[in-house]
């Protein structure tokens, strides 16, 4: 049985997070019988997942589990993969005054709801595409999707917006569940933003991929071999 995983940092370890305390490491040494696939890529939105479809369809997995969405619903200060903001950031990088750059940035702009890197409107597209595309092209039996986490006091602190944006962009995943009740399910295993759960209010700490693991646990027992 293949399982590939697909998502982004937050699924992923960093400072003061060992990989051995990610889900994706816990899971695989539970269930030595399957076989996880890690497509994990920092920064990872659904602009990319559709991107980067090809790669997962070779992969031929049995079962998907999708934990992404973060990135693409962020309220951002400024939107730096667009075209002019991106060129001038590369002018500022030239020339060495990147930090300053970003000083000004966060001086005079303020984060807002509709400013991030993919409109929920193309979320939702590129989520309803890639399922087509999945049910099309790979026999998937399951996709399990975690939904975005509800952060703690200290990433909202900065983004008040966010939790808002998140709430909106996980709707997208329930409605997605109810056109494909057979083939999707949702869990939401860190949905009440306690800050114990993560190690900068948003990346999930060791004790908050236990609680990813719980549930992808339970899921597991339901798995065709």
């Amino acid at each position: 049985m293949k399982i590939a995983c697909i998502g982004d940092s937050l699924g992923m370890p960093r400072e003061n997070v060992l990989y051995e305390d990610t889900w994706f490491f816990r899971v695989q040494q539970s269930h030595p019988e399957k076989m996880f696939i890690s497509c994990f890529q920092r920064s990872l939105t659904t602009d990319m997942l559709l991107d980067n479809f090809d790669e997962y369809s070779f992969i031929k997995p049995d079962y998907l589990i999708l934990q992404l969405g973060i990135c693409d619903c962020a309220p951002r200060l400024i939107n730096d993969k667009s075209f002019f903001w991106s060129y001038v950031i590369k002018f500022a990088r030239v020339f060495r005054c990147l930090p300053l750059f970003w000083k000004f940035i966060k001086r005079f702009f303020k984060r807002k709801p509709s400013r991030v890197y993919v409109p929920i409107k193309r979320f939702k597209s590129n989520l309803s595409l890639f399922m087509e595309k999945t049910i099309s092209r790979m026999n998937v039996k399951k996709i399990i999707i975690i939904k975005i986490c509800t952060p703690g006091t200290a990433a909202t602190s900065s983004s008040p917006y966010m939790v808002s944006n998140i709430i909106k962009y996980n709707a997208i995943f329930d409605e997605l569940a109810a056109v494909y009740p057979k083939l999707i399910e949702v869990i939401n295993p860190l949905s009440d933003g306690d800050d114990c759960y993560y190690v900068d209010g948003y990346h999930p700490n060791k004790a908050g991929f236990t609680r990813v693991v719980n549930d992808l646990q339970e899921i597991f027992t339901t798995f065709e071999s």
